[in-house]
């Protein structure tokens, strides 16, 4: 195809971007043109062009893995992390994620060390010759008569460029006169350097300073390898852009919490486009899991708040799924944002569910070509079974259980006010389930 036509003359639906369409099974893709219930799965909707000109539709296959980027939309708390471990530690790819800055910090400390003892050194140069001069000088001004005419220079049998030495010259020093008996004494004298010490310590940068720029670099990290930019931040991004990460040969695959600002690595000129894929998460599972995560990250102050004044306080976020896909953030949210929600899913994503997060990741890997060896395929089933028992304590009771659409540890009335500020994230999820089922038989079949 042509890749990153300018925004303008971006195609809005069928399939003027085409490719030979050769993979097995992925041959083809048209988006649910209904809901399961036979309603309009969304109206047209017309796509924020710069996120729609760096994201294929789904429809142009087959994956092209020189020019399309694998992007993993990061949603808080439903699953990406997981996704991220099997990704970097069991099939050993190289991660954008907001691993990169710390990575980056590491780095600037190193260089800060190098530049310190650069500094150190030259100043240590400095110092040495500035009290050698002074040494000598004070050699010259060592000059005693002796009774009988005789001339004494005092001489400092030190070594002169010991820096101990040259930091205190003379602390104290005697001419011993035997057959006179006189005893000469030079009185103390410290040099310039006296009560002056230079010292380093480790220090602890709070941030990396924005001009602090090296080349692209990978460095492993707790259980994988990273690429030293932070795809998880808007100056992280700007850092991608300005070092062509979307092209280079040097990284795998991005994780970033928010699609609509990543999508600026694949803006015009940039010959590459992203490839979205997403594990979405009961809504309510998810917002009791942010209740929990909230009490732990703020123990001392918060730790005794109760479920319903979290739900009413400043802190807790409501739809998010339909927020973050529609771009509404601060309005009331309308049928437009659910509509383009919808849109966005179903031509750009490839959805997987948490709770089915195995079938899920093989639907990823599958779409992208990864081939697992059996060590890779066991240690994702380890890693997909450490997430499973986490949710022991955020699950909600699915279809078949004696207690469906109940919460182990929230009453009724609870739950209702929860469901009641995720409403339009719990119709949403209907849909996502029915995408999945979809591109399940038609993508995946």
């Amino acid at each position: 195809p042509q890749f990153n036509p300018d925004y303008a003359i971006a195609p809005q639906g069928g399939l003027s971007l085409r490719t030979t369409l050769t993979s097995e099974p992925m041959t083809s893709y048209t988006p649910p043109p209904s809901d399961d219930d036979g309603s309009s799965a969304s109206l047209p909707m017309l796509l924020d062009p710069k996120f729609h000109g760096s994201f294929l539709d789904l429809s142009v296959l087959p994956y092209n893995p020189i020019r399309e980027v694998p992007v993993v939309w990061d949603m808080p708390l439903s699953g990406a992390e997981a996704v991220q471990t099997i990704f970097g530690n069991c099939l050993k790819l190289v991660l954008c994620s907001r691993e990169g800055a710390l990575i980056l910090q590491s780095q600037f400390e190193q260089y800060q060390k190098e530049v310190q003892a650069e500094e150190k050194h030259a100043l240590r140069k400095k110092l040495e010759e500035r009290m050698l001069e002074d040494h000598q000088r004070l050699r010259m001004q060592l000059v005693v008569d002796r009774p009988g005419g005789d001339v004494v220079y005092y001489q400092n049998h030190h070594d002169p460029t010991s820096p101990r030495n040259l930091l205190q010259i003379v602390e104290k020093s005697k001419y011993n006169e035997e057959e006179n008996g006189e005893i000469l004494e030079v009185t103390k004298m410290n040099s310039f350097m006296e009560n002056s010490e230079i010292s380093h310590g480790s220090t602890l940068f709070a941030s990396v300073p924005i001009d602090f720029d090296p080349p692209l670099d990978v460095k492993f990290s707790h259980t994988s390898t990273h690429v030293n930019v932070d795809c998880s931040t808007p100056r992280g991004i700007n850092r991608g852009i300005t070092h062509n990460l979307a092209t280079s040969v040097i990284m795998d695959v991005i994780f970033s919490p928010n699609i609509y600002d990543v999508a600026r690595l694949f803006a015009p000129p940039t010959e590459a486009y992203g490839r979205a894929v997403v594990l979405v998460r009961h809504p309510l599972e998810r917002a009791v899991a942010a209740y929990e995560n909230f009490k732990v990250v703020n123990k001392e102050k918060y730790g005794g708040m109760t479920l319903p004044d979290y739900v009413e306080s400043e802190f807790f976020e409501d739809n998010i799924l339909t927020r973050s896909l529609s771009g509404n953030f601060g309005t009331p949210l309308a049928k437009e944002d659910v509509y383009t929600a919808k849109e966005v899913l179903k031509r750009k994503f490839i959805v997987g569910l948490y709770d089915r997060m195995q079938e899920s990741l093989e639907r990823f890997e599958k779409f992208f070509g990864w081939n697992l060896n059996i060590e890779a395929q066991k240690c994702q089933e380890t890693e997909v079974q450490r997430e499973i028992s986490k949710q022991s304590s955020t699950k909600i009771y699915s279809n078949g259980d004696e207690n469906e659409g109940a919460h182990p540890n929230l009453t009724s009335s609870e739950l209702a006010s929860l469901a009641e500020r995720n409403r339009v994230d719990l119709s949403l999820f209907e849909f996502v389930k029915f995408l999945f089922a979809y591109q399940g038989r038609v993508l995946f079949g």
